[in-house]
């Protein structure tokens, strides 16, 4: 998604996901940050069993990264 020059869009991870099944993998999850053009995610990580049920889930963990990481891995 691209705004308009001088337009501020955002959108979560969490709303993103409300479109599919919600369910991803934790590298999904963090491709999709960086997509979005995010410098910041803060992610649960859950275990589930067979039926999709939540079995354990961690609290929410916070990744950073700093802005020259995404400018030398994807030139942005």
């Amino acid at each position: 998604v691209r705004a308009a020059a001088g337009e501020d869009l955002s959108i979560t991870l969490r709303a993103l996901f409300a479109t599919s099944n919600g369910a991803v993998t934790l590298g999904e999850a963090l491709t999709h940050a960086i997509d979005l053009g995010a410098r910041r995610a803060l992610l649960e990580v859950r275990a589930l069993d067979a039926d999709g049920g939540v079995r354990a889930a961690s609290p929410w963990v916070e990744l950073r990264w700093p802005p020259d990481l995404l400018e030398a891995v994807f030139g942005r």
